[in-house]
């Protein structure tokens, strides 16, 4: 029992002399820095890189290996005296007020994808795509109102498209039958009316899948190309259930 306790408080002071002999925390060894900042939730991850310039510089290189290992978080909107407030929650139920960026202040937010607010300036029609985690933003400029109307009748994903390098934002209008998309930082917006029934559609490794429905068949699953014109291939599918998007069922 006495070797324990003195091998315990060596232990103890060994830790407390390394603890000791850093003078400056930013010259800690990246593997360490690694193994801690790995243990943290999204928004002390904000913190983390805040530190200093060494700290920073590790968390931007390892920032998608950090993001895709994170459970997703959800996003609250708040309006308050007209001003849109953002909340983000974990899965522990600890919320956390975040700030726009700079670039992003004083637009309304009218949704979300793929974790990116979509913010609408209601006077230039700039859009612009914030992720509140990476800080980081894309500009879609140009986008004209009638591309959102409806505000429960567009669905939207984003994604970086393997075949021009570039991200890609596309939104879908369902009472108007047609699909918009734009290169991000570019200025056109391409419009295509389509003939099927889209039910959604979602972004997914450079590539996007949608749900159409046909009233012989139902419910099927296809890929979706964009370039260099709209295409969509049945895929294979096993074991799919038409799913009833118009009665959704609690399930306990």
């Amino acid at each position: 029992m006495g070797k324990t306790r003195s091998m315990n408080r060596k232990k103890k002071h060994d830790f407390a002399y390394g603890m000791d002999r850093i003078k400056n925390w930013s010259d800690l060894h990246h593997d360490v820095l690694i193994l801690v900042m790995m243990q943290l939730g999204g928004v002390d991850f904000l913190a983390f890189s805040g530190v200093c310039k060494s700290w920073r510089s590790l968390a931007v290189s390892n920032r998608n290996k950090f993001m895709v290992s994170r459970p997703p978080m959800s996003i609250f909107v708040s309006i308050v005296a007209n001003e849109d407030e953002y909340y983000l929650e974990d899965f522990e139920g600890r919320k956390f007020k975040i700030s726009l960026p700079h670039f992003a202040a004083g637009m309304s937010c009218i949704g979300v994808t793929g974790g990116y607010l979509i913010l609408i300036n209601q006077k230039t029609y700039d859009c612009w795509l914030v992720n509140l985690i990476k800080r980081h933003g894309l500009h879609f400029p140009n986008a004209h109102f009638r591309i959102f109307c409806c505000h429960g009748f567009f669905r939207s994903t984003l994604v970086f498209s393997s075949s021009i390098s570039e991200w890609v934002f596309v939104v879908l209008n369902i009472s108007q039958e047609k699909i918009w998309f734009c290169i991000a930082g570019k200025p056109e917006w391409t419009e295509i009316s389509t003939p099927f029934n889209i039910v959604n559609f979602h972004g997914f490794k450079g590539k996007i899948y949608a749900l159409i429905h046909s009233q012989s068949h139902g419910v099927r699953l296809y890929g979706m190309e964009l370039f260099p014109k709209l295409k969509l291939v049945l895929l294979k599918t096993e074991n799919f259930t038409t799913p009833d998007f118009g009665s959704p069922r609690k399930t306990r």
